[in-house]
């Protein structure tokens, strides 16, 4: 027999490769038995890879509902007041971004601008309208029939949304809204009659 050096194999006299690990047996020398300085064999073992977890850069996602603090209704993420009591529910913190980039999407997120007259500013999701708004507050002082914060403005889904927060009446191109209830902005011009005394237009790009 042939003792394959490399792994310490038993082979056949005339072996030129070893059975086991494949080593080239053409030199060994053939021997009768095996001596006993030679150790036995031993099983190779076979190293298991190592599974590495990378943490995901992924955002949490964000709850689809909004909990009343005042009586405890679940109510859906677009409403700003609880259906059940009209308790001014608690915004759904997002993650910050620096680009326009519809997360939904991935599609570039569309513009969106208040215009008063000759004057245009641009929106930005979360943006409310009023009299105390996040944007163009100036442009509704001293009208007392728009409220301090009027309506809410956000980005959902690939479309623009506003929510009536107002007590006072808010029409949308003629129809009259309901209040905490989300709806969408089209594309293009919105007339939004915020009172009697008052209407702006919402332009979506």
């Amino acid at each position: 027999m042939k003792i394959c050096p490399s792994c310490n194999q038993d082979n056949a006299d005339g072996s030129v490769l070893c059975s086991l690990c494949g080593g080239d047996l053409s030199s060994v020398p053939v021997v009768s038995q095996r001596p006993t300085h030679i150790p036995q064999k031993t099983e190779r073992t076979v190293e298991e890879p190592q599974v590495i977890s990378v943490p995901s850069s992924t955002p949490p996602a964000l709850s689809a509902t909004k909990k009343c603090p005042k009586c405890g209704t679940d109510n859906p993420s677009f409403r700003s007041r609880c259906s059940s009591c009209v308790e001014e529910l608690p915004e759904i913190a997002s993650p910050p971004s620096t680009s326009t980039v519809s997360a939904c999407s991935g599609k570039e997120r569309r513009k969106l601008h208040l215009v008063v007259g000759a004057k245009k500013w641009e929106c930005q999701p979360s943006d409310r309208l009023g009299r105390e708004g996040s944007v163009a507050c100036e442009a509704f002082t001293g009208i007392d029939t728009v409220s301090r914060q009027h309506i809410s403005l956000a980005y959902e889904g690939g479309e623009w949304r506003m929510t009536p927060l107002s007590g006072n009446k808010t029409w949308l191109s003629g129809k009259e809204l309901v209040r905490g209830v989300a709806v969408p902005l089209l594309q293009g011009k919105n007339e939004v009659r915020l009172s009697s005394r008052c209407t702006v237009t919402l332009e979506v790009e």
